[in-house]
């Protein structure tokens, strides 16, 4: 049975020219994942060089092959894996041949057709986008799985799992509506960040858009890439609305302390239903990316034949897709934020303060309505 390595452990062997090399490290295959660790769109094209490692692999060893691997339970579709299977298969067919960044290009000419515009950037600007939404989360202790994990792949340890997550808003507190700041105070730098990453955005998709249209083949890739950028918008307005929310509770604080009762219920109702906004934005853009991905997906654990899919969590390794059974893993980190219930506590916080003040909350909702 041949061994499997990974190409980084040959280059680092301590070996001198004409030395041979340990038995261990001899006829082996050499792996390398296509896609590093992430939730989106995993392309590092700073790391892209190790895919053209091969040429001092085959100097330190004998390689009878190599074995290129992708991780679905990451959660990434399947379309986001070509450029990293094709570059693992140009560094291993031609060691030391061409440059990455014309593998890149050539790829981009080959998979989409000579009429695409630059692609290239395309990617790059994803990478830049997912790596954001990926890095803008918190990681706390589990509230969904409380037990402890078994390892990595790289040994046996207790480990503490963890959620992705974020803060919510504050809320103001009765009888005065006093607030201070939670969300905004917390993330202030991703906040400055968010107004520039969504012009990204912007121009990202409007490139993705135009080259569905001039793409010869695999249009339906781009259409997938699509939906992880409009997936990535909804969180940088998700950001951003919930920042608003906070400011337009802080306003109701200050209208309160002003003796201005109905201008404070009037505010809450807007930051609540700026909040309740963002909720459906998500659940929308999130039943697109499923319609989109479905096209070449099967729908994810369906119940056949009247049989329910049994759902078990992996007890060694926790991955994102992992925590769900269908597609709903990418909204996971969006719910336990907590927002449905944020607003329905804001809700009787509006009707508790109307009632202490004498208003009517229903007529200034149809105030609001009418603005």
């Amino acid at each position: 049975m041949h061994k499997k390595i990974g190409l980084a452990e040959l280059e680092d062997l301590p070996i001198t020219n004409g030395q041979e090399i340990p038995e261990e490290y001899r006829d082996v295959f050499g792996h390398m994942n296509v896609m590093w660790y992430a939730r989106l769109f995993g392309y590092s094209f700073d790391k892209f060089g190790r895919l053209f490692g091969f040429d001092v692999a085959y100097f330190r060893a004998n390689l009878i092959g190599t074995f290129s691997a992708a991780w679905g339970d990451c959660g990434l579709h399947d379309e986001v894996f070509w450029l990293g299977w094709a570059a693992m298969a140009q560094g291993s067919w031609t060691p030391g041949g061409a440059p990455v960044a014309q593998t890149v290009a050539d790829f981009m000419d080959v998979f989409y057709g000579r009429e695409v515009d630059d692609m290239v950037e395309v990617y790059r600007d994803l990478q830049s986008q997912a790596s954001f939404w990926q890095q803008s989360w918190d990681r706390r202790p589990s509230k969904v799985r409380t037990d402890k994990g078994y390892g990595t792949s790289s040994g046996k340890r207790p480990m503490t799992r963890m959620d992705t997550t974020l803060l919510g808003p504050a809320l103001p507190a009765l009888p005065d509506l006093a607030f201070q700041p939670a969300f905004s105070a917390r993330y202030a730098k991703l906040l400055a960040e968010a107004p520039n990453m969504l012009l990204a955005n912007d121009r990202l998709l409007g490139r993705l858009h135009r080259n569905i249209v001039l793409a010869d083949r695999n249009r339906h890739n781009i259409e997938v890439l699509g939906t992880m950028a409009d997936f990535i918008r909804s969180h940088l307005e998700m950001l951003i609305g919930l920042a608003q929310a906070e400011d337009m509770l802080t306003q109701a604080f200050a209208a309160a302390e002003g003796r201005n009762g109905s201008q404070a219920v009037g505010l809450m109702i807007a930051a609540r239903e700026n909040v309740e906004k963002i909720i459906a934005s998500t659940y929308r853009t999130f039943r697109q990316l499923v319609n989109v991905w479905e096209k070449s997906w099967y729908p994810r654990n369906v119940p056949v034949d009247g049989k329910e899919f049994v759902h078990v969590m992996d007890d060694v390794k926790d991955h994102f897709a992992d925590r769900r059974a269908d597609l709903s893993y990418h909204v996971a980190p969006f719910e336990s934020i907590g927002l449905a219930d944020w607003c329905k506590q804001l809700g009787e916080i509006i009707h508790a303060y109307a009632e202490a003040n004498g208003l009517s909350v229903q007529a200034l909702e149809e105030e609001l309505m009418d603005d």
